[in-house]
């Protein structure tokens, strides 16, 4: 977590150079398989023989919340970085007259990396620019077994992490509201590659793979 802030800020620190800067803070959803990460819940259930545990969750699409701070360098080009946090998780469950098994698996994401756009058409008041985001993936998985059954009771958790080289490109669309304020729209595919989430105890646990398509929609503040 500590890498991946440093890497945003040393981005940031490089593009002040510019007389004008950009603040964007932006929301979206993210649409991704996860295919490993639903194969190993599909595991666990078929491996608890003496609980019928059934999914009532399996990683779905995820909001993300992003942050970017960016600085045109000529008219058409923009430098900067970038800072994301998204989550999704899955849920398999069982319970009866006797009490309950619920398995929790808990799935984050810190990323962060450099911005650079380039303007395919600017005008006063709009711009459409084709943009990459490099950079790196710190992903968590947080493993929670929980057993109820009349006064017993016992919670196990397990901790998994894994480092990832990332890639995204798309097309973005800003709209100026005034001389400080702008809208903007992304669309685009985020790229990752698959990457191994170890426990605590350094054993692996399964793959974790971000790559999918997003669409963003931000506020920003030029100052």
């Amino acid at each position: 977590m500590r890498r991946l802030s440093l890497i945003f800020l040393s981005l940031c620190a490089l593009s002040l150079s510019s007389r004008a800067q950009e603040l964007i803070a932006s929301v979206g959803m993210s649409i991704q398989n996860q295919a490993a990460l639903k194969s190993y819940q599909e595991r666990v259930i078929n491996f608890s023989t003496f609980v019928p545990l059934k999914s009532t969750q399996s990683f779905p699409s995820y909001l993300q919340y992003q942050l970017s701070f960016r600085s045109p360098v000529t008219k058409r080009i923009k430098l900067g970085g970038t800072m994301y946090l998204t989550s999704t998780a899955a849920r398999s469950a069982a319970s009866d007259y006797s009490g309950e098994v619920v398995i929790d698996q808990k799935l984050w994401c810190v990323g962060a990396g450099g911005y650079f756009s380039y303007a395919l058409a600017n005008r006063k008041d709009w711009s459409i620019s084709v943009y990459a985001i490099p950079g790196l993936d710190l992903s968590g998985l947080k493993i929670t077994n929980t057993v109820n059954s009349g006064v017993y009771h016992e919670n196990e958790q397990t901790n998994a992490d894994a480092i990832s080289a990332v890639l995204e490109g798309g097309f973005e669309f800003q709209y100026n509201i005034s001389e400080r304020l702008m809208v903007n729209l992304n669309a685009g595919g985020h790229f990752s590659n698959r990457a191994m989430l170890v426990d605590d105890y350094e054993q692996s646990v399964t793959h974790v793979n971000w790559s999918g398509f997003k669409i963003m929609t931000g506020i920003g503040y030029r100052f």
